[in-house]
């Protein structure tokens, strides 16, 4: 009966500490037998050679998966992080993993024994677990019997054109139809299943156990990317775009409709990462400070507004 996490670990040296805690705390907090499946496609030598070190740890630096071909309804970064963990979910499933998480390089369990609390969730009866609303592969918990569904972690080309798809969106108007989960949260609709949703209960904590410092790999590995609106008009813009994609009638295009819930759906996340590129290097220069405190002090709710992450967003 062993876990099997899922990341993919792309970092350069400025997010070396970060992912040794991530690394550090899966390891003091999960209580049964694991093994992380590490995807490595472009890490420097010496960082490869620090993941594989740890024994724990499975690291797969080659991988083949179709090429995105023009599907502007999700980024190319988007589909070769999902790509990366499917293949690894792939290996997992073939070592005979018996449960499930994906987690992000900046994302990790903080309450000892998660797995096993996470675990009874599914046991008694949800579908899977996962972080809402957004970054649902940041903290996404499996076990096997759902894994031998199949169902993928995107949805697939043939799904996302079908009407049924589209029921889906209206009946989650808030989620975003390109996420990493998403083809989780489709499938357990289409069956009438319930899932578990780990919800922000602190400043960077997401159902007590799973912290995430949302846009960290992102911004500190490929620089800001900067409203071109103050916030506020940009707030504001962006809840006319939901009020107008809700109220799209039926018949329009199914196309159309999905298009501006994916563009409605970026922009609440851009405006939840709490910032900038300095505040992002803030956060991780005060979490690998001194890991213990900024955990307590997000518990806590103490977090000084400037480190605040996307979980109050």
């Amino acid at each position: 009966m062993t876990l099997a996490i899922l990341a993919a670990y792309i970092f350069d040296e400025r997010l070396v500490p970060m992912v040794q805690v991530h690394l550090d705390y899966i390891q003091r907090t999960t209580q049964g037998p694991y093994r992380i499946y590490g995807a490595a496609p472009r890490l420097a030598p010496e960082h490869k050679a620090m993941l594989e070190a740890r024994p724990e740890v499975t690291l797969i630096t080659s991988f083949d998966f179709p090429p995105l071909e023009g599907n502007a309804w999700i980024s190319a970064n988007r589909y070769e992080h999902n790509a990366f963990l499917e293949a690894l979910r792939a290996r997992a499933a073939a070592d005979g993993a018996s449960s499930f998480i994906t987690l992000h390089q900046d994302s990790f369990p903080i309450e000892p024994g998660w797995d096993r609390a996470l675990g009874q969730l599914v046991d008694q009866g949800s579908a899977f677990a996962t972080i809402m609303p957004y970054s649902y592969n940041a903290g996404l918990y499996w076990d096997r019997a759902w894994e031998e569904k199949g169902a993928p972690l995107l949805v697939s080309e043939a799904d996302r054109q079908s009407p049924l798809f589209d029921e889906f969106l209206n009946a989650y108007p808030d989620i975003d139809p390109a996420d990493g989960g998403i083809g989780f949260l489709f499938q357990a609709w289409r069956e009438g299943r319930e899932f578990y949703s780990l919800l922000p209960t602190a400043p960077n904590i997401w159902g007590d156990c799973i912290l995430h410092l949302v846009g960290a790999t992102r911004m500190v590995g490929a620089g800001d990317s900067p409203s071109r609106l103050p916030q506020p008009v940009e707030r504001l813009a962006n809840q006319l775009g939901r009020v107008v994609t809700r109220q799209l009638p039926p018949g329009a295009g199914q196309k159309l409709r999905q298009k501006l819930r994916l563009l409605v759906a970026n922009r609440d996340k851009e405006l939840g990462r709490a910032g900038t590129l300095n505040n992002k290097i803030a956060q991780i220069e005060a979490m690998v400070q001194d890991p213990e405190a900024f955990v307590q002090a997000c518990r806590e709710d103490r977090i000084d507004d400037s480190l605040r992450a996307a979980a109050t967003a």
